[in-house]
């Protein structure tokens, strides 16, 4: 009595599988979605700690969903990294779950998870309709942790799991959507009132921060001599001073044209 046999751990597997089947067609939020999974995902694969990205391909970047399990400096849900040379991009790449435990150098995660002792790291990428919308890790302190059962193991479930996270995607980016739409109404709505060029240009200048997610925006005007940028308005976060006057016959001015004529370039250098 109470010895297990392979048809209990394959019903105890196929039941998680259900399990966590059923929770990623729940429409509630992420975290508790990949909570809820992580859960299910422990009684088929052992760990100590679980994360989950979710991939900007626009940006280059990366963010770091969730974590369950260990809490590891650095692994902060809702960091944002670098997806150039890291270990992230390394399963993004991969078009199966891989070994990871070997990119010990590959970004500051994977630096992260090594110095907690986490010694075996296994991830899969999520792939949803053909795109690769994040990465599922799972990670243990003993050594060698991991063979092929676990790897298949965790392309299932990050099969199961790739949809929730696409689906988290498009919501917020039609939130997003129904957010800058109701900011350009705003813009609309302040050039209508009745107030001084410098007010609408301050108002506007706040609203287009909050709009594109700017740090700051300054807007400033041309002189009738076409010699000088004067400061109209500025706004974004914190308090940043800007000069009053910019002089277009200084041989550090970008482009001079450019400026005078309305075209959109960089000024990483300005």
């Amino acid at each position: 009595m109470g010895t297990r046999n392979h048809k209990d751990d394959l019903a105890e597997e196929r039941a998680a599988y259900a399990e966590i089947g059923r929770i990623v067609g729940i429409p509630f939020s992420t975290p508790n979605v990949c909570e809820w999974s992580a859960s299910q995902v422990e009684k088929v694969i052992p760990f100590d700690m679980i994360v989950i990205t979710q991939l900007d391909l626009e940006h280059n970047s990366f963010e770091i969903k969730y974590t369950f399990g260990m809490d590891v400096d650095g692994m902060d849900p809702g960091s944002t990294r670098t997806l150039e040379n890291s270990v992230v991009a390394k399963v993004a790449d991969a078009s199966r779950a891989i070994r990871t435990d070997q990119y010990v150098d590959a970004g500051s995660a994977a630096k992260s998870l090594d110095e907690a002792g986490l010694l075996s790291r296994i991830a899969t990428p999520l792939i949803a309709n053909d795109q690769v919308v994040g990465t599922l890790h799972v990670t243990s302190k003993e050594p060698n942790a991991y063979g092929e059962l676990e790897f298949a193991r965790l392309e299932i479930v990050g099969n199961q799991m790739a949809g929730a996270i696409a689906s988290a995607i498009q919501l917020q980016a039609a939130k997003d959507r129904a957010s800058q739409l109701e900011s350009l109404y705003d813009v609309a709505a302040i050039l209508a009132q009745p107030l001084s060029f410098e007010d609408k240009a301050q108002q506007i200048v706040n609203a287009l921060a909050s709009i594109i997610g700017a740090d700051y925006v300054v807007l400033r005007k041309v002189d009738k001599e076409e010699k000088n940028l004067t400061l109209v308005a500025s706004g974004g976060f914190g308090s940043m001073e800007f000069r009053q006057v910019i002089d277009l016959s200084d041989s550090n001015i970008l482009d001079r044209t450019a400026y005078l004529e309305g075209q959109a370039i960089l000024i990483n250098d300005y």
